[in-house]
This record gives C-alpha cells, sequence and structure tokens, in this order.
C-alpha cells in the first residue's frame, strides 16, 4: 500500500475516533508478552519503511520536543550557539528535562524536514517509539501517539486485528 493511503486510513480513523485501544495488552499471557517486542519491531519496521514521515510530520507540528542535556549540547554545538544562546532561543526548563518553547518544533522547516536532522535529540530520533525495546513500559504513550503519528496507528491496528 502507499505511504499516502496509509496516511489517510490513520487520518480517517482519527477524525471517526476509531483508534486502537493498548488496554488488551495489559491482560497478554506471558509467553505472548515475551514475544511483544519482536513482534511490535517487525511491524514497526515494516511501517517505517512503508511510510514517508515527511509527507505529514505532525509530530513536528503538535507536539513539543523533549532534549536532554546531551541533546542541548548536540543541538546548539550544531548551530553554533552556546548551550545558554539555545536554551534561551528555543527550550524552557520542564522538571529537569528541556522542551521546545512552541509547536511547531521550532526546528521543523517548510519542506516537513529538520533543521537540525544530524543534531536532533533522542526523542525524535526513537520516535515513534514502536521500534524500541519494552513496549508495554509505554502504553500511554503508545495510545497518544495514536493521534499523531500513522506509523504508531497502523503497528497497532495490525497487532490488534
Amino acid at each position: 500500500m502507499q505511504s499516502d493511503d496509509l496516511i489517510q486510513q490513520w487520518k480517517k480513523a482519527v477524525s471517526e475516533k476509531n483508534l486502537p485501544n493498548t488496554d488488551h495488552f495489559k491482560t497478554l499471557p506471558l509467553a505472548k508478552a515475551e514475544k511483544l517486542d519482536e513482534e511490535i519491531l517487525s511491524l514497526h519496521n515494516h511501517y517505517s519503511e512503508c511510510i514517508d514521515c515527511l509527507s505529514c510530520a505532525k509530530c513536528c507540528k503538535t507536539t513539543v520536543t523533549v532534549f536532554n542535556n546531551e541533546d542541548v549540547g548536540r543541538a546548539s554545538r550544531a548551530l553554533a550557539l552556546s548551550r545558554k544562546e539555545f536554551i534561551k532561543k528555543y527550550l524552557i526548563e520542564d522538571q529537569g528535562e528541556y522542551t521546545t518553547i512552541s509547536t511547531p518544533c521550532p526546528f521543523l522547516l517548510p519542506d516537513n524536514k529538520c533543521g537540525i536532522y544530524e543534531a536532533r535529540p533522542h526523542a525524535c530520533r526513537s520516535f515513534p517509539h514502536t521500534g524500541r525495546p519494552h513496549f508495554l513500559n509505554r502504553l500511554k504513550a503508545h495510545q497518544q501517539n495514536l493521534r499523531v503519528c500513522s506509523i504508531t496507528y497502523h503497528v497497532l491496528k495490525d497487532y490488534t486485528t
């Protein structure tokens, strides 16, 4: 299936509030839960190859980006700014972490590319987190990401059907 078709299916599901629910993951039998990361990773890899994130970029347009200290250092060097200048210009501190001041992400370019792609924060590198180990530890995040990521939607839809 084409990237645009997959994104349209997801947009329709969001508009109709017909999104998969993660509650059933909480009651998986142990044997199934132990294989879950492998099965989800396979779906994640498939949909990451099928869906062109640049044709959507809703994650960058609608959510704040989290930066840890290492991310701040890498991004500030990429923009030739001091850490202090970078933080003052782009970030706010929130409970020991930094987040972008606004949405859309200040580094999102008009073509939906990232202006600091090589220096982007870990949170962006691993988004939508369906390809990371310990899938069950992030059920709340996956449920929230259904509204901003077609990859998350298709991974969860395929797994639950």
